[in-house]
């Protein structure tokens, strides 16, 4: 049922990325929708770690309490 609009919105969402051919401006200055430096992308794989592990341990959890 959400098939057909997630799959337009997803194209339409390609389609924009796919136009756009730049990431930078000129003058160096980066555009809002561009990735994070280097240096910031260490951070982000923390903060993945750490959202990975909460999951799994509330995954547990709640099997635990479910099978109890």
């Amino acid at each position: 049922m959400l098939f057909v609009p997630v799959t337009l919105c997803m194209v339409v969402v390609v389609a924009t990325i796919k136009s756009v051919s730049f990431y930078t401006q000129n003058d160096g200055q980066r555009l809002i929708y561009t990735p994070f430096p280097e240096d910031a992308y260490r951070c982000y794989k923390v903060i993945q770690g750490w959202l990975f592990l909460s999951s799994l341990l509330l995954l547990f959890f709640f099997s635990y309490i479910y099978l109890k």
